[in-house]
């Protein structure tokens, strides 16, 4: 089973250049399955509620959604961090289950997720070696791992929760220092999509 983890910030063109890349696939008659892995919320749940009565979740009404400011508690912010570790190995079922003559494309996984946390609580993963063996143990064998990036202008410009978002502009710099790590290749979302789609398909094969 041959899988790829495609990662990027919230209006980088994943979803779209996902699609492509599966529609490629089907031309090629590969079968291909996405998954979307950036949420795995189960035990976590509880936290959520907790975060709303000590005031560490913040409702925006600019985003419509909570903010959470885990950060200014230390103790919450390792507890939410092991809860989520718990759910991401949980999580894991939902591909581990699936035929394995397909290829697997997640949109979104472990480097998102660990990029989710270090917004929420401003402690990095990948700087403690256990929790992060631990968060990485997840993925699938010899899984090729992506990164996206877009021009910062046209990532705001394609999302008005973007624009909005307090912690955007720490997000996106997460994002650029995930791509500059080893085990990721960096795609960029520049030119023609075919490009791009192309790319992805030559690490797959």
């Amino acid at each position: 089973m041959k899988s790829i983890i495609v990662s990027g910030i919230d209006g980088s063109g994943k979803s779209f250049l996902i699609n492509k890349v599966a529609i490629e696939l089907a031309n090629r008659s590969k079968k291909s399955r996405v998954l979307w892995m950036r949420f795995q919320h189960y035990s976590v749940r509880l936290l959520h509620f907790a975060s709303r009565i000590l005031g560490l979740s913040v409702f925006d009404d600019r985003l419509n959604n909570w903010r959470h400011e885990f950060w200014r508690s230390r103790f919450f912010s390792w507890t939410y961090i092991i809860f989520t570790m718990i759910d991401v190995l949980i999580g894991q079922l939902k591909w581990r289950l699936i035929q394995k003559e397909e290829v697997l494309i997640f949109d979104r996984y472990i480097n998102d997720v660990i990029i989710d946390l270090k917004v929420k609580t401003r402690i990095d993963i990948s700087e403690h070696r256990f929790l992060n063996i631990v968060y990485r143990s997840v993925l699938p064998k010899n899984s090729v791992e992506v990164v996206l990036l877009r021009n910062k202008n046209d990532v705001l410009n394609s999302r008005e929760e973007n624009r909005n978002d307090k912690d955007f502009d720490f997000r996106y710099e997460c994002y650029q220092t995930l791509s500059k790590q080893k085990n990721v290749v960096l795609v960029e979302n520049v030119g023609p999509i075919d490009k791009s789609v192309n790319k992805i398909i030559a690490l797959l094969c």
